[in-house]
């Protein structure tokens, strides 16, 4: 008996001995059979074995009575770690038999595989004895008398092997003779004696060999039909055959099983005639059961036929030592005690209330991981009596387990931001064009240029209308104007009875207005060279660059090392080459300001400017004029220079304006964008992305920082909320504008720059994820489907091949989801990924063929376990069966698991009944 439940191992159901006659190779040296049979088995691991004979079972009663049972004769023959081994090698009768049909000029084959739970005597007396076998056409000599008919048979079976060299291929052919049978014979016999062979018995026939060359038409199709009608496995390797089996070439399984009355699951063997081909199968396949090696476990197949029998040369749904965990063992005074094995595949904990299901899980998780159990949950007092271990032979250091504790799907499926977050992990570990990524790294940038945009809007701002204060102090130009007119026209009056001719008074004019433009450029020139000095302290690379981009993500080989090296090489290049640029541009300017004070030095040096600089010396009504003029044209200059700096400030603004709303606007192209292409469909699933927008949001915003006493103040906002998803750009375009005029009254907290700053940096487009499962969206589904639908979600998308512990996933399906959905998806999950499930559906446990089913139990009155601990458990295949024993004290020992599973869950009987007539098949 298995300690994990039902696993894969080889079977080999079909090997002959020298008792079959025909055929044979081996000669008569029985003890060399022996030894060649069960070392060939134990080194292809084989489990159980199929001793094969025609027409007798002579072969297997030899090898049980006259070896198996004589431990004298095994110790002669093998080791005693080889006698171990044999011991836990299973053995049947096949009896295969020639059938007296002809098709294509070649007989029939026909195995029937026995339990080895039959008694050899019922299987000579109450079925090969009662087979009238023909020869040459005729039946033997067949009276009613049993003595007679053993003796027929015996006779028959010596006449087969002393006559084997005479035998002719595949015909059965002794000279002119053969010996056959009536193939209704057989199950007119078999039913006959139903009260001893009924469900302990397989029919098989050989496919690839016989049937296969049978045409679909004409007479000989209703003798294939008929064959497929009976047969209960096929002996096959070719895939086609396999397929067919399967109904898998028939469009309508319905009509497959109304033609040939069941699946047949195909099974293979070794054939062996010879010493050398024993357990050596064709081809380089192996015939692959997953059960325990007992006949019960062989009419699993029959249930499963699909899922229980592979034939191919590896081991199917093979996993990684390091993602399944192999046992726990409890280990607790007075609490639990024992050791559980658990299966690669589907492990399933049952038992009645309060048995220990939950806790048992919760004990595995807590083991991995503390924090997924609730820290006030008590399971937590017992963990250091739990040791686990992995196949890799490690504990739970370093591996990884994902649990879903009770009720975890239903959660998340009744809580939509639950849902979304889970939706949006999925997308975004299944997003290969990095769709998800790039939105995301785009809003970081729209927000960081919004951020920094709206900053530098608010300095020039607060530029501009200090420069506004400042026209003001200096006057109204107009007034400068006019009153700087009024003093030239004055001074042209008092000049008209000067010494100066009118020429040399122009041209001293001339030399005045050159010196004034002359030093108001070396005023510039200053500036500049004051500015200059400043910049080359300054940095062109802005500061924290690596940081704020993330250098230290950097992961892959040497990138981290040679960004940060690289760029810092580049940083004191460029800090250089602007130090170097700075001060070329600074001597540039200083050369020409020089230039211009020689200039004017030159011009104070000419003749005309000394005599007119003189007259206007010795003039002082004039010279009074001409100050008052110099200083208006100062005034005026800079006037002119304040609004030219104005308009310059006053375009950077409107610039900026327009770059923040644009920049705002981009966050909803970019969702557009991301709507448009992300979609993620997978065996039913379907998942979209929709943009939804966050009026109430965008509305308890502004309202938190908006004064609203007044009707006026309240419209203003609730236009904006309303109005902004159909006329984005103008609302934000309007309200940057108000917020920089002050227009808007803010709560005294807040100030516009910081509101603004808060407002347009905000996307107030949320993503929304659309849900789908076979064409049903997720808000339209039952709670229940809701929550299966979760679970595919949790589990389809993720790329974790670590075990799944889920407490009772059927808590909110009605019986027909579990039925129709959970089970079917959990039986294709299981070929993946370890799972370990409680459940008190007998659904979950049947139908999708648990592997494993640990069957929990609490000490009570009428409940006892061994030692008196509080809880108890065992483990076992769904094909362990053994009636209830009402003397076992030992409540779970009193009966197999097939029994506890019928006793514990409703509706247990029920579904090992539908399960074993889902594809034709019943006991």
């Amino acid at each position: 008996m298995s300690y994990k439940g039902s696993e894969w191992n080889k079977w080999d159901l079909h090997i002959h001995t020298p008792e079959s006659g025909m055929a044979n190779e081996f000669g008569n040296d029985w003890d060399k059979y022996v030894q060649s049979l069960f070392r060939s088995a134990i080194a292809n691991n084989i489990v159980a074995i199929g001793i094969t004979d025609y027409f007798t079972i002579d072969g297997y009663k030899k090898l049980l009575t006259d070896y198996l049972e004589d431990d004298d004769k095994l110790n002669s023959l093998f080791t005693p770690a080889e006698i171990s081994a044999i011991k836990n090698i299973t053995i049947f009768p096949n009896i295969e038999f020639r059938l007296k049909t002809i098709v294509n000029r070649s007989r029939i084959n026909y195995h029937i595989i026995f339990s080895n739970e039959v008694e050899i005597e019922d299987i000579e007396e109450n079925f090969l004895h009662e087979i009238e076998f023909v020869h040459e056409g005729l039946p033997f000599d067949t009276p009613n008398k049993r003595k007679l008919k053993r003796r027929n048979i015996e006779e028959h079976g010596r006449s087969i092997k002393e006559q084997q060299e005479g035998f002719n291929g595949s015909d059965f052919t002794v000279g002119c003779t053969t010996a056959v049978i009536d193939e209704q014979q057989i199950t007119e016999i078999l039913f006959k004696h139903k009260d001893k062979f009924d469900g302990k018995y397989i029919i098989v026939i050989p496919v690839d060999e016989d049937l296969s060359k049978i045409p679909w038409r004409g007479q000989d199709h209703m003798v294939r039909k008929y064959f497929y009608q009976v047969a209960n496995m096929f002996f096959a390797t070719n895939k086609g055959t396999i397929d067919f089996g399967l109904g898998k070439k028939h469009d309508k399984l319905d009509d497959y099983l109304s033609e040939f009355k069941t699946f047949k699951p195909c099974i293979c063997g070794s054939d062996a005639h010879s010493l050398d081909s024993l357990c050596v199968f064709p081809n380089g396949l192996n015939c692959w059961i997953k059960a325990e090696p007992t006949f019960e476990g062989l009419m699993q197949v029959l249930y499963e036929p699909e899922e229980r029998v592979k034939i191919q040369q590896s081991i199917p749904d093979e996993k990684n030592l390091y993602q399944i965990i192999e046992s726990i063992t409890l280990n607790e005074d007075g609490f639990w005690q024992g050791t559980i094995h658990l299966n690669p595949n589907l492990n399933t904990i049952i038992g009645g209330r309060s048995t220990g299901k939950s806790s048992l899980l919760k004990a595995i998780a807590a083991k991995h991981d503390k924090a997924s159990v609730d820290e006030n949950d008590y399971i937590h007092q017992h963990l250091s009596g739990v040791k686990i271990r992995w196949q890799d032979g490690g504990d739970e250091a370093g591996h990884k387990i994902d649990y879903y504790k009770q009720n975890y799907m239903h959660n998340i499926a009744c809580s939509k931001s639950q849902t979304n977050e889970l939706i949006e992990s999925i997308l975004r570990s299944k997003d290969n064009d990095g769709l998800l990524t790039n939105y995301s790294i785009t809003n970081s940038a729209i927000e960081k240029n919004i951020n920094s945009a709206v900053f530098n809007l608010f300095q020039l701002k607060k530029e501009y209308f200090e420069l506004c204060r400042q026209i003001r102090e200096k006057g109204n130009k107009s007034g400068v104007e006019q009153q700087l007119q009024l003093l030239k026209e004055k001074a042209t009056t008092l000049q008209k009875g000067s010494s100066l001719t009118e020429a040399e008074v122009e041209t001293y004019n001339g030399l005045l207005t050159q010196l004034s433009v002359k030093e108001k450029e070396i005023s510039l020139a200053d500036s500049d060279i004051k500015l200059f000095q400043k910049l080359r302290t300054l940095t062109p690379i802005i500061y924290n660059f690596e940081k704020i981009n993330d250098f230290d993500s950097l992961a892959f080989r040497l990138n981290n090392y040679e960004a940060f090296r690289l760029f810092n090489e580049l940083r004191v290049r460029t800090e250089m080459e602007w130090s170097s640029t700075v001060d070329e541009l600074s001597s540039k300017t200083l050369i020409a300001k020089e230039q211009l004070v020689a200039e004017n030095k030159s011009i104070l040096d000419t003749e005309i400017y000394k005599r007119g600089e003189q007259f206007y010396k010795d003039n002082k009504e004039l010279q009074s004029v001409l100050a008052r003029i110099k200083e208006e044209e100062k005034v005026l200059a800079e006037i002119h220079s304040l609004e030219s700096k104005k308009t310059s400030l006053y375009n950077q603004i409107q610039q900026l304006i327009e770059e923040i709303t644009h920049k705002h606007v981009e966050y909803r192209e970019e969702v557009d964008k991301l709507v448009n292409n992300l979609v993620v469909e997978y065996d039913g699933l379907s998942i979209s992305v929709t943009k939804e927008f966050q009026e109430e949001k965008m509305r308890c915003f502004l309202e938190a920082r908006c004064n609203l006493r007044g009707t006026e103040r309240q419209k203003y906002v609730a236009n904006l909320v309303s109005c902004y998803n159909s006329d984005l750009e103008n609302q934000a375009r309007t309200l940057l504008k108000d917020l920089i005029n002050e227009k808007i009254e803010l709560k005294n907290s807040y100030t516009s720059p910081n509101v603004a700053s808060e407002f347009f940096s905000n996307n107030w487009y949320a993503l929304s994820y659309q849900l789908s499962y076979q064409g049903d969206l997720f808000e339209m589904m039952s709670e229940g489907k809701q929550a299966f639908v979760i679970l595919k979600l949790l589990l389809e998308f993720s790329d974790k091949k670590c075990p799944i512990l889920i407490d009772q996933p059927e808590d909110s399906l009605d019986n027909r989801a579990i039925y129709q959905e959970l089970v079917e998806y959990i039986k294709s999950k299981k070929k993946d990924r370890q799972i370990i499930l409680v459940t008190h559906n007998s659904n979950v446990v049947v139908s999708a063929d648990a592997e494993n089913v640990i069957v929990a139990n609490q000490e009570g009155s009428n409940s006892h376990n061994r030692g008196n601990y509080k809880f108890q458990y065992i483990n076992g295949a769904l094909e362990q069966t053994t009636k209830r024993n009402p003397d076992e004290p030992i409540i779970l020992n009193s009966q197999g698991i097939r029994e506890h599973v019928c006793d514990i869950l409703e509706g247990g009987k029920l579904a090992f009944e539908k399960r074993e007539q889902k594809y034709g098949f019943g006991k």
